[in-house]
């Protein structure tokens, strides 16, 4: 099988390189990089030019949450891609509503993005997940 082409995507390159590639390029099962974004701008770009499976996203790399939500509404609906959505502890509690969309998944820092990569690659190939399924809530990480 081929690889699973997979966009990263935080504020900051070096955070990016430094927590989100390893975990993806050196997944057993086969991730593609193909590009590494830190803004929404860019990212909107290289999902249309690069087409990839997965977009994954840390999601301090919006200007705000509502923007973010308003993108990836937008993604969600036009392209077959799977969103990898990442929140920090900062982001508001709230419940992010894509439609029914199964192809979203939420995850709140921290994370053992190795984990991720692994949830990620079974959740495109199986697709058995819920809708939306929440790793961790805002009050678990937040207590322990």
């Amino acid at each position: 099988m081929a690889p699973l082409k997979v966009i990263l995507c935080g504020p900051d390159r070096n955070v990016v390189l430094r927590t989100m590639f390893l975990p993806f390029a050196s997944h057993p099962g086969g991730f593609e990089v193909l590009s590494l974004t830190t803004t929404l701008q860019a990212m909107a770009r290289d999902v249309k030019e690069m087409r990839p499976n997965v977009l994954v996203i840390e999601a301090s790399l919006a200007p705000s949450i509502d923007e973010l939500q308003s993108f990836l509404t937008q993604i969600v609906k036009t392209t077959p891609i799977t969103v990898v959505l990442v929140l920090t502890e900062e982001c508001p509690p709230i419940t992010y509503q894509f439609g029914g969309n199964d192809r979203v998944k939420i995850w709140l820092l921290p994370v053992n993005w190795a984990q991720v990569a692994e949830h990620t690659y079974s959740f495109v190939l199986e697709q058995k997940l819920s809708p939306v399924e929440i790793v961790e809530t805002v009050e678990e990480t937040r207590f322990k």
